[in-house]
């Protein structure tokens, strides 16, 4: 992407509100080409509203997924970026859940979103709304190895003993609550 075009594109993805977001901005600037200036690390501003704009298309128009599994997947584990995870950690629940009746994650996928999902609750810098997101994609991977569950368990008590904020308490009640319901059936 040359300079000018890359200036002229950043500068509407800054402009953007959410109410103004529909699947006509791929029409300007393709979904490919949005991905990529999701995971470019020079400008983290225009990364994530790269990263924001396909989330919310994605979640209002959950067709793109079948075309676009993979991509969100790649994406979510190649970026570092907090604010492009808060965005694909969303994308990768969806992914995961029950919602979704289109894509089903491989198992390889599902290992590598694993591996993600810990070395993001691990890094100390990580955000609660990340930390939050990476809980429920631990819960819908939850069976995929014996031990998920349990360490799904200690992580969320630590964290919530630890750092009681209102999401890491709201989501991690929720998530324990509906682990226990899970166990005792």
């Amino acid at each position: 992407m040359d300079l000018k075009n890359y200036e002229e594109i950043s500068e509407t993805l800054l402009k953007i509100r959410v109410s103004e977001i529909s699947s006509s901005i791929f029409e300007l600037y393709p979904v490919d080409g949005l991905f990529a200036l999701s995971l470019q690390t020079d400008d983290k501003q225009i990364a994530f509203r790269a990263a924001w704009i396909i989330e919310t298309i994605f979640l209002r128009e959950p067709h793109y997924f079948r075309d676009y599994t993979q991509r969100v997947i790649d994406a979510y584990i190649q970026t570092n970026n907090w604010s492009c995870l808060r965005s694909y950690t969303k994308l990768v629940i969806w992914i995961l859940s029950s919602k979704n009746k289109s894509t089903a994650p491989a198992y390889n996928q599902r290992k590598v979103i694993l591996e993600k999902t810990f070395t993001c609750l691990l890094d100390l810098n990580c955000p609660i709304a990340v930390k939050a997101n990476c809980f429920d994609i631990l819960f819908y991977l939850k069976n995929d190895e014996d031990w998920i569950k349990e360490e799904l368990i200690a992580q969320l008590h630590l964290c919530i003993s630890e750092n009681p904020t209102p999401a890491i308490k709201s989501r991690g009640n929720r998530i324990l609550k509906k682990l226990k319901r899970i166990t005792n059936t």
